[in-house]
């Protein structure tokens, strides 16, 4: 199989955007990653010429998340340079996507929102801001959120709904790896699908990771989950035991738009 042609696989990717984008994200604001609500919330921040260099910057980032890993290395310093990127980068790490509470994940924000001295500490630091941070929770993921009745999804809940959906989805292989992680391999729509999934805490509810290995001069997955198309890690920390279920469907989903963008751009060539 020959190399991707990027710049073909750009377009593709930069469509894929524009209709989720055109759609007011359907899909990113259903995944319970707290990084997914910072990028959302990042976009709409931007004017319209800024959204759409934001959007074209991940386009050829995204491309290269199906070519082989030496190939993503020879072309990393042109995104550090990428002044959509720079900027989405920096926004990530400022006070006013980070303070506020909808961008904390569930296992360290009921903590925060209940330990007195966390409290006290807060409020110290949010009397030297020059805003108010934002602490609705999105809507999506937590429709009525109440501290005080929020349960958070566990490891042992999150297995029991993904062992059915995986079997239904591509009937895999189960392995259970050291420490606890767990590998699933099948075939999807004609690819050779490998999941890696783990359940790590310390603020992380679940993590997964899609390869799709291959010639590796041409097209090739390599640990990639849906939500770095759009810049952000596949780290998932808002999940409760009310929105588990849809989650693990929407896992599901996002497993086989992988498939099918891979197949797309494997086409190309």
């Amino acid at each position: 199989m020959p190399l991707p042609d990027l710049a073909k696989a750009t377009a593709l990717l930069r469509s894929h955007h524009a209709e989720e984008a055109a759609a007011n994200f359907p899909r990113v604001r259903r995944v319970p990653n707290s990084y997914a609500v910072r990028m959302l919330d990042y976009y709409d921040s931007l004017a319209s010429t800024g959204r759409e260099a934001f959007l074209d910057a991940l386009a050829r980032q995204s491309a290269l998340c199906f070519v082989h890993p030496r190939i993503v290395m020879q072309r990393f310093s042109d995104f550090q340079s990428d002044p959509a990127l720079r900027a989405f980068a920096e926004a990530n790490n400022s006070a006013r996507f980070s303070m506020g509470m909808r961008y904390w994940g569930l296992p360290l924000l009921k903590p925060m929102l209940t330990d007195p001295m966390s409290i006290e500490m807060r409020q110290k630091t949010r009397a030297t801001l020059d805003f108010v941070p934002r602490d609705d929770m999105p809507p999506e993921l937590l429709p009525n959120f109440d501290v005080n009745t929020l349960v958070t999804a566990k490891a042992p809940l999150l297995r029991k709904l993904i062992d059915p959906s995986f079997k239904k989805l591509f009937a895999p292989v189960k392995t259970k790896l050291p420490g606890g992680d767990y590998k699933y391999e099948g075939t999807l729509e004609g690819a050779p699908v490998k999941i890696s999934l783990g359940f790590p805490g310390r603020g992380i509810q679940m993590r997964y990771e899609i390869s799709i290995t291959g010639d590796p001069d041409g097209v090739f997955v390599f640990n990639l989950p849906w939500e770095r198309l759009w810049g952000v890690a596949g780290h998932w920390d808002f999940l409760t035991e009310q929105n588990a279920p849809p989650s693990i469907d929407l896992l599901c989903e996002l497993i086989t738009g992988v498939v099918r963008l891979r197949n797309q751009i494997a086409a190309l060539a």
